[in-house]
């Protein structure tokens, strides 16, 4: 959450511990989380086993990462 704060701001003062400075930093991360989610939502519109698709989504990640090894369908 620090760092995405400082990325979007560009200002280290996000880091202050005083309210103002926590309510920033927690109005940024819900911005970054509620884009994400309208992310997942077109991604995912229309399908019947979302569980399915959302496992198999982040199938798709990992092989671009480079991370083949976990099975996430196992987890169906």
């Amino acid at each position: 959450m620090d760092l995405i704060a400082i990325a979007e701001t560009q200002n280290p003062n996000i880091l202050s511990s005083d309210e103002e400075q926590i309510q920033a930093k927690a109005k940024i991360f819900k911005e970054y989380a509620n884009g994400g989610f309208e992310i997942l939502e077109n991604q995912f519109s229309g399908v019947a086993d979302i569980s399915k698709q959302i496992l198999l989504f982040v199938q798709s990640i990992n092989k671009d990462f480079g991370s083949e090894d976990l099975d996430l369908l196992s987890f169906l």
